[in-house]
């Protein structure tokens, strides 16, 4: 396909995008109707249906940490027909330029694993799982949030089986990321001794489940062991990586053409029309769905660049903001001098198995919220009303009242009132 084509009467081909898989092309598109940039995924696998009907299942998941399915059809036009999803276009860094060589730290990694794993809890109550976890499949925001990509489509196009995605799967693999993400080295080359220290007893139990090929086997175990998120430790590693990564702007000469689709084959540009051909018709199932816009980026003929890293939008702002805070709210505490204790005695006998339990339980007992004091809260209430009795007290004492009915039985004499006259009154002497 040519940048410019209108694909489903709203979306205009812009650039196209590296994606990892090989039976789909990844196109940004600008959605018409909605004012919004959009991953516009081409579908050139042989699975394009089945994939596209996962799309339309996977609408019921309601979770923020999953890009919205806006749009799904089949475009047509003179030289055939393209499957294609749209989907919205999330703001951060894919998860695969964090995991590699240098490992995150373990509040990081336990933060990227436990996030995804909490999302796809969501979504296997809707009987839904992704099927092909990766790095690539999970990204970061700027605010440190965990976004997972490619739910339902991704397990049709890139597993080898037809066989039906499962919880088990989405577990092994979450638990694989977790070992690359804290040892840096791929999880089928590990070996005891890569198990790097600090991992706590959980996280190294569950690296060294991974190693000995008995994982998880449910997305509920992988959240508990990953504990409580630290989006600021997640942000952290992802703000150093876009401030050593380059200029996303420029095409590398190195990068791999996009893949051909089916029903076009690339025009050269000396042969390009300087119009957009017309719009064809399709059938399209679209949802709303709300995005921010971003700048277009130019790319090389007949090169996709890879996919770039978006900057924070300011809009984004207040919600980078209620991220800190509930991250404050979140954070795990670091236990007294017995847990201490503990973890260096669980440093020196990494297979003692009742000084892992014993630090396991500590652990839980620090980060339990703990309940409700209401000491305190009841003794001020006590001093209130006692203070109140005694102001209302006080006042009936000093307040003379007469009881009802009363009437005095000797009522004060009336005296006459006084009257000034010049004259002397006369004596008793004077009276006949």
């Amino acid at each position: 396909m040519l940048a410019g084509t209108t694909i489903g009467r709203r979306f205009t081909l812009l650039h196209p995008v590296r994606h990892d898989l090989a039976g789909i092309e990844r196109w940004v598109a600008d959605d018409t109707r909605l004012a919004q940039r959009v991953n516009l995924d081409i579908l050139t696998s042989a699975r394009a249906d089945a994939a596209r009907n996962a799309a339309a299942s996977i609408a019921k998941v309601r979770d923020a940490r999953f890009p919205r399915v806006l749009s799904s059809g089949i475009h047509r036009d003179d030289d055939g027909n393209a499957t294609y999803i749209v989907t919205e276009r999330p703001r951060g860094t894919q998860a695969s330029t964090l995991v590699g060589a240098d490992p995150l730290t373990p509040a990081a990694a336990a933060t990227l694993v436990g996030e995804a794993a909490r999302a796809l809890e969501v979504a296997a109550l809707e009987g839904v799982h992704h099927g092909h976890l990766r790095p690539a499949a999970l990204m970061v925001t700027p605010s440190g949030r965990v976004l997972v990509t490619g739910l339902g489509v991704d397990g049709v196009i890139g597993r080898d089986t037809s066989a039906a995605p499962t919880e088990a799967g989405d577990a092994a693999a979450l638990a694989a990321i977790y070992a690359r993400a804290v040892t840096g080295a791929d999880a089928a080359t590990l070996t005891a001794a890569d198990v790097p220290e600090g991992l706590g007893s959980a996280g190294t139990s569950l690296v060294l489940a991974v190693i000995a090929g008995d994982p998880p086997t449910t997305l509920a175990e992988i959240s508990r062991t990953m504990g409580t998120a630290d989006a600021r430790a997640l942000r952290a590693a992802a703000s150093g990586q876009r401030a050593s990564a380059p200029s996303p702007t420029t095409p590398s000469p190195a990068t791999p053409p996009s893949v051909p689709t089916p029903v076009s084959a690339p025009t050269p540009p000396s042969a390009a029309s300087p119009s957009a051909p017309a719009t064809a018709p399709s059938t399209e199932a679209a949802a709303p769905a709300t995005a921010s816009p971003e700048p277009a980026t130019a790319s090389a003929p007949g090169h996709a660049p890879a996919e770039e890293r978006i900057e924070p939008h300011p809009k984004d702002a207040p919600l980078e903001m209620l991220d800190e805070i509930v991250a404050d709210q979140h954070a795990r505490r670091a236990g007294g001098v017995w847990q201490i204790l503990l973890s260096r005695l669980h440093g020196w006998f990494p297979r003692s198995q009742s000084v892992t339990s014993a630090l396991e339980r500590a652990r839980e007992r620090a980060n339990q919220p703990a309940p409700f004091n209401a000491g305190p809260l009841i003794l001020g209430l006590a001093v209130v009303a006692i203070i109140v009795i005694a102001i209302v007290a006080f006042s009936t004492l000093t307040t003379i009242t007469a009881p009802e009915g009363y009437v005095p039985s000797s009522p004060s004499p009336a005296y006459p009132e006084f009257t000034f006259s010049p004259e002397p009154s006369p004596s008793a002497s004077d009276e006949g």
